[in-house]
This record gives structure tokens, C-alpha cells and sequence, in this order.
């Protein structure tokens, strides 16, 4: 960018004064042309320095300030006027304006002609516009030729920040880690503790963008104003371009991976393969070590049905979803350092390593950490989290077992009310004698008979409520009564109403035990 200032340090043009306006000096200068017509600023594109003798507003103060405004609004450079020919001075009314509005106007001394400035300001603009292109063609050179196959988006900022002998930094927007060049931490640092918009507004930048959705931007430590922002943002977008590509080349190998690891996950989980010689060798290409024992966990992601699911918010939801299991994910390898995590598209699963005398402390532990970090994200990004954790295996060779679990964990949270959650097979009490039958029909016939006509008949939906209630609180009719907000003798009354319709004493520890599994057999069999 080419500003008014440097147009003025041109030596054809060192006659020439600033009349006001100087704070507007840092105006953007892209052509210079001549107008003595009355509505001639309405003509005005943006960029240009308009010159006149002044002729038709010799005694005509308003009409120069309607024009110098007219110009202003449709972002011009400046104005340059002759005085002492028609004008013998600047009216005060202009000159106000002028340095309110930061409007350069320019006194021509009077032996200029308008081609004493037009020529030399305009081999000037075109000389630099040259030595930008052709700047900018090196910078494109030099990041193609020194880019290779093997080379990551670090390496572009680097290269970049020596081309630009700036500070750069590519800012995330998804799982990929932002990149910062050299020396740029403190710059990386800042931009990641201020919101986006600000930054665009303060720094060059340049979005990186693939089918729509922005996966980077980077920014240079430089204003948008600097008078090199031209040739800035020439080099951006010849680094965004290889950027892209670098991404999509990620993008494919992530893809190609992320096949090969979940048919090795679904190989392992499944226990088809017996071959542990095969199952060794592929664990080892990715980094793991099946030796080890240890819990089997599976993290399920739903959004709830107050989102927008909109194609405009498609894009924003995922991210959301990822950085939300970025986190829990970095949670739990502050319990479980080497985790063999195998991430899906609504469902990551988790292999994690512990001893076996370590065992109960570890799940434990996990527990905390796990349930504090879901507490925190209540209505968070409109996402609910479901984590079950299947019983310990002694080596992951074999992990099918606690695999099995932890989908049955799973079914059992789905009967609980919508929220972030997560259960252990340890949890899951007596259902984990009723196994893969708890959906059978001798599971549904046990608590339709036990639960009787409260089982069906919506007339007595109260009561079924009243039951849950007193089962939920160990059958203390007083904290039964506060939980439903009913008074505690409207409690013993359903109470003994209950008794009646089932034929039953709510006394008998055997009734008890008996309502209790019924009422859990017909929550599950609502998943």
C-alpha cells in the first residue's frame, strides 16, 4: 500500500505544502487525477488524489466544503488546490473539516502544472506496485521451492517469518495444534487470550479454508495499516495456498490411519482374531503396547434437542464436539499417561493401561477426574457426554470382555434422564447378573407381573411415581414426601393405596427387593 505521506517525500513533489488534514496522511494513494467540475467528487472511485485550480470556488466557501466532503465519504486520498490564483486561502470551514475528518488538502505552488504532480506520483504508485509484484512472485518462489513433501505447517510459518522478517503465527481453529515461527511464542500467546475479531482488526491475517470450514488463520505481527500490508498479504495467500495443501495432504493420511486403527480396534475388540503374533505387530505400528492390562472405556457424544442443526452451524458444532473431547481426553491422560484411543465419529474408545494392584485406586480416581470435569460442562456447546467403563481385564490381548461391558454401561445410562454422565460396570449392581437378557421377555413378563396394574394403566401414573420415589429414597416415606413436594400424609395415603392395588405388604424386604429390580428392568427396557 502506497500512502499519501510517502506520495509527498517524492523529490518532483517536495514543493508542495500540507495545508491540513495530517493525521489522514497514512491514507492509501492508488491514482492522481484533475477535476475543476462543480459535482466532480461524485465521480471519485476510492484512492485517488484529486487536484484543481480552485477556479469555481474562488467565491464559493460552502460549495469546496460539500465537494471536500463528498470526497471523504467516497474514501479518496486527498485534495490538492492552488492558492492565491482563485483561492487566496483555505476557507476556515474546509480546513476545520479537514483536520476533524484527517483529510489531507495540499497547497500546489503556483508554476505547477497538474502534470508536475500527476506524472511523477503516478510512475511512483506504478514503480512500487512493480517492485510488490515482483516481491511477491519471489515470496511465492521461494515457498514453493522450499516446501516439501515432508515438510508441516511449522515450517511454513518459519519460512514465512524470515520472508516477512515478521513474527508469525497460525492460529487453530480445530484438533490440528496452532504453529507459532521462531522467537513468536509471546505473539502466539497474546492472540490465543484475545477474541478473534479483535485480532483481525489489530493484525494482517489470512484465513485458511478447506470446503468451507476455516481449520487456521494466520496473523503477522503487523498492523493493517503498515505501509508493507500490500505485499503482506500477497505473501499470506501464496502461504495459505501451500498451507492448504499440506492439510489436505494431513487430512488423507489421518484418514487412511484412522481406517487402518479401527479395523485393528474392531479386530481386537471383537476377539475374531486369534493370531497375537498379527495383533503384536499391528499394535506396534501404532504406538501400543497390548501387554499390559487394565479398563476398557467408551465416551459417546450426543447434542440435545435444543441445538441448531442448520448447515450454516454444522461446521461449528463439530469443532465444538472435538475441543470437548480434546479436553476430556487431556484429562484422562493426566490419570492414564498412555492411553490407545481409537476416536469415531459420535464414539471414542479408550484402552487404559493400569496394574492390577493399582486397579481399584485407578478407577477410582478416573471417576473423580472424569465426573468433575462433566459437572463443569453442563449445557455446554448443547453437548451430552456418556462415559462407560467396562470391568479390568488382565491384558488387552484380550479385551473383548470389558469391551462388552462397557456397551452394557452404556445401555444402562441410556435410561436415565439426559445429562453428562459416566457408570462403571462396577456400578451396574444386580444388571450385571441379568447380562444381555435384561430386554428378554421374561425380563418384561417379571416386571409387568411384579409392578401389576402400575405397570400399564396411566391412571395410575402417581402412584408409579410415588413408588419410584420411595424405592429411590430406601423407602423413607418422609424423604419421599419432600422429594415429590407432597405433604407426608397424602404419602402414607398413596402409600397404602399402592399396597392395596398390588395386593402386597410395602413392608416385606422380599417385596422390596422385588419392586426394585422391576422398576429398573422397565427402566432399561425404554433404551
Amino acid at each position: 500500500m502506497i500512502t499519501m505521506k510517502e506520495v509527498l517525500q517524492i523529490p518532483e513533489l517536495r514543493g508542495i505544502q500540507l495545508l491540513a488534514g495530517e493525521k489522514g496522511l497514512g491514507r492509501e494513494v492508488r491514482k492522481v487525477t484533475a477535476n475543476d467540475s462543480p459535482d466532480g467528487a461524485e465521480w471519485a472511485k476510492g484512492g485517488e488524489v484529486v487536484l484543481s485550480s480552485g477556479y469555481i470556488w474562488g467565491d464559493n466557501p460552502e460549495g469546496l466544503l460539500k465537494f471536500i466532503q463528498t470526497l471523504d465519504s467516497h474514501k479518496s486520498s486527498g485534495f490538492g488546490v492552488k492558492l492565491k490564483r482563485y483561492l487566496s486561502t483555505l476557507p476556515e470551514c474546509v480546513e476545520r473539516y479537514a483536520n476533524e475528518a484527517g483529510f489531507p488538502i495540499l497547497s500546489l505552488p503556483e508554476h505547477f502544472t497538474f502534470d508536475d504532480f500527476i506524472h511523477p506520483a503516478l510512475t511512483f504508485i506504478v514503480n512500487e506496485q512493480a517492485a510488490i509484484l515482483r516481491r511477491s512472485h519471489e515470496i511465492h518462489r521461494t515457498l514453493t521451492e522450499s516446501i516439501s513433501c515432508q515438510d508441516s505447517l511449522g515450517r511454513v510459518a518459519d519460512i514465512l517469518s524470515r520472508l516477512l522478517e515478521n513474527k508469525v503465527v497460525l492460529l487453530s481453529h480445530c484438533t490440528f495444534p496452532s504453529c507459532v515461527s521462531t522467537g513468536a511464542e509471546d505473539f502466539g500467546s497474546h492472540l490465543e487470550q484475545i477474541p478473534l475479531d479483535q485480532a483481525c482488526r489489530e493484525f494482517a491475517f489470512f484465513p485458511i479454508t478447506i470446503s468451507g470450514r476455516t481449520f487456521f488463520t494466520v496473523f503477522v505481527d503487523e498492523p493493517l495499516s503498515a505501509p508493507s500490508s500490500g505485499l503482506t498479504q500477497e505473501a499470506l495467500y501464496h502461504a495459505g495456498a501451500i498451507c492448504r495443501y499440506i492439510l489436505q495432504r494431513e487430512q488423507s493420511n489421518q484418514q487412511v490411519e484412522m481406517r487402518y486403527r479401527n479395523e485393528f480396534f474392531r479386530d481386537i475388540l471383537s476377539g475374531a482374531t486369534t493370531d497375537k503374533g498379527d495383533l503384536e505387530r499391528r499394535a506396534r505400528l501404532f504406538g501400543m503396547n497390548l501387554s499390559r492390562g487394565g479398563y476398557v472405556m467408551i465416551v459417546q457424544t450426543k447434542f440435545d434437542s435444543s441445538v441448531d442443526f442448520s448447515p450454516g452451524s454444522l461446521a461449528l458444532l463439530r469443532s465444538g464436539k472435538e475441543r470437548v473431547i480434546k479436553r476430556l481426553l487431556s484429562v484422562i491422560k493426566g490419570i492414564c499417561p498412555s492411553p490407545m484411543i481409537d476416536s469415531g465419529f459420535d464414539r471414542t474408545l479408550a484402552m487404559l493401561p493400569c496394574e492390577p494392584e493399582e486397579k481399584d485406586r485407578f478407577l477410582r480416581m478416573l471417576k473423580e477426574r472424569v465426573e468433575e470435569f462433566l459437572s463443569g460442562l453442563s449445557g455446554s456447546e448443547g453437548l451430552l457426554i456418556s462415559c462407560g467403563v467396562g470391568g479390568f481385564t488382565s491384558s488387552f490381548m484380550e479385551p473383548a470382555e470389558s469391551y462388552r461391558q462397557a456397551l452394557k454401561t452404556l445401555d444402562i445410562l441410556r435410561a436415565q434422564p439426559l445429562s453428562n454422565r459416566l457408570a462403571t460396570w462396577e456400578d451396574a449392581g444386580f444388571l450385571r447378573l441379568v447380562g444381555e437378557v435384561f430386554e428378554s421377555a421374561e425380563c418384561r413378563s417379571f416386571s409387568d407381573s411384579t409392578l401389576g396394574l402400575l405397570a400399564n394403566q396411566k391412571r395410575y401414573s402417581h402412584l408409579l411415581e410415588t413408588l419410584i420415589a420411595l424405592e429411590a429414597n430406601q423407602w423413607n416415606l418422609k424423604a419421599a414426601a419432600r422429594s415429590l413436594f407432597v405433604h407426608y400424609n397424602t404419602l402414607k395415603y398413596r402409600y397404602r393405596q399402592i399396597e392395596q392395588i398390588l395386593g402386597k405388604s410395602l413392608d416385606c424386604q422380599e417385596n422390596r427387593l422385588n419392586l426394585s429390580i422391576a422398576l429398573r428392568l422397565k427402566n432399561l427396557s425404554k433404551t
